[in-house]
């Protein structure tokens, strides 16, 4: 950030932030909204072009990020929040051989993970931060990315259309062969998900607001709240007319049901999926120390509820990643357990820790390591947790890792 900006900043500290007036386009153009329409959802207007070399100059060298993943041109003392129709960057190839560079001319040097969404875009999580590869360099890219078994992504692709796996991904220039399969230098995760898991995996906001809150209802906060309050599963009302549901039987059916006499909708409650996964770095486990309620405080394998339009290995995978910032390679399915007197079933998968590196996201206080002597075994958070971890360590011992199906009777203690 440039020395005068910086110096605006201390002489004038409570100049407010505005939204809505720049964007940052797929192709790294900036974006000027004379009307400050930027966030507006009907149409997503796309903007005016800002032309004049100097000014984008400038907006180039003082652009950043706050705490909360919302990035911002530092305008002087003024914070101007932009939204992003891809990336907080946006990656070109630059020289010869040739390599990434960011729209702001920045030289991409380590790159930490990739991501592929459902639509064919390409996502790099870099030194700086999040950048989406530039669809005009996206074929010269993929063609340079090899992984860690000596196959193309191209090809890896052509043979795992709907992949769920995690695989290594090296970029190598034209005039280098393919990296052998044991060279794990400079090789980064390539994760496969919906693209609308993209900011949230990768940790930024496409569209600020000066009301973004985390899904905590507060602002990256570490501190447990006074209450937690879980959301029911009976409904009061019917979301087809309004109008009040009654509890009954319905017609050819055998249990009681929330039914709409008013339109006839009859609103089933089903179990919920949670999906976690068990990483392994060595002879230690990865767990985290929960930030949020329920269990706050309490020690969890990363897990949470799997959402729409992802894979429960998908879902394990982006759960990883927000709890824990750990690089993983997915393995199979480790253990399936059914909780009815919860309403859910918990999936874990096994998985292998590609570096020591986490980064920890706002539903963890922390992260580590853990030997099977180590692990705090009295301050786990969940039944599910304990013997999946009973288990692996016991397989452990016996150097096979097979499915394990069983179910969690009701607690005579707190532990769900």
């Amino acid at each position: 950030m440039d020395e005068s900006v910086r110096t605006a900043i201390a002489r004038w500290p409570d100049v407010p932030d505005v939204y809505g007036w720049l964007s940052l386009s797929e192709r790294g153009q900036w974006r000027l909204h004379p009307l400050g329409d930027a966030l507006c959802t009907d149409n997503m207007p796309p903007g005016e072009a800002i032309a004049n070399t100097q000014i984008l100059q400038f907006m180039n060298r003082n652009y950043a990020c706050d705490d909360r993943g919302q990035w911002f041109f530092q305008n002087g003392p003024q914070r101007v929040y932009v939204r992003l129709d891809g990336a907080p960057y946006i990656l070109r190839t630059a020289g010869s051989p040739p390599a990434l560079a960011t729209h702001n001319n920045l030289s991409v040097q380590h790159i930490k993970a990739w991501f592929l969404d459902d639509s064919g875009k390409l996502y790099v999580q870099t030194e700086y931060g999040p950048g989406l590869v530039d669809s005009r360099d996206l074929t010269s890219i993929a063609e340079s990315l090899y992984t860690d078994g000596n196959e193309s992504l191209m090809a890896w692709l052509e043979r795992n259309p709907r992949p769920a796996a995690q695989v290594s991904l090296k970029l190598i220039s034209d005039e280098k062969p393919p990296p052998h399969a044991h060279d794990k230098t400079n090789t980064a995760p390539l994760t496969c998900c919906p693209a609308a898991l993209i900011p949230g995996l990768m940790g930024f906001v496409r569209a600020p607001s000066p009301n973004f809150v985390t899904l905590k209802g507060s602002v990256m906060t570490s501190e447990a709240p006074l209450f937690y309050f879980p959301a029911p599963r009976a409904q009061k009302f019917c979301s087809q007319c309004g109008t009040t549901l009654a509890r009954q039987i319905p017609p050819d059916d055998n249990r009681l049901r929330d039914v709409c006499n008013h339109c006839g909708a009859v609103h089933y409650q089903n179990p919920r999926n949670v999906v976690g996964v068990l990483p392994v770095w060595g002879d230690k486990v990865l767990l985290c120390r929960r930030a949020i309620e329920p269990r706050y405080n309490k020690w969890t394998l990363p897990a949470g509820f799997m959402e729409l339009g992802e894979t429960t290995a998908q879902g394990a995978m982006r759960e990883t990643q927000e709890e824990a910032g750990a690089q993983i390679e997915l393995g199979p399915l480790y253990t399936v357990i059914d909780v009815p007197h919860a309403e859910q079933v918990h999936f874990f998968y096994l998985a292998n820790v590609l570096s020591p590196d986490l980064y920890p996201g706002p539903e963890s206080l922390e992260a580590g390591f853990f030997s099977a002597d180590e692990v705090p075994w009295e301050n786990l958070a969940f039944r599910t947790v304990i013997t999946t971890l009973e288990h692996y360590f016991e397989d452990r011992k016996k150097g096979v890792f097979p499915i394990h199906h069983y179910d969690i009777p009701l607690p005579l203690s707190d532990k769900a």
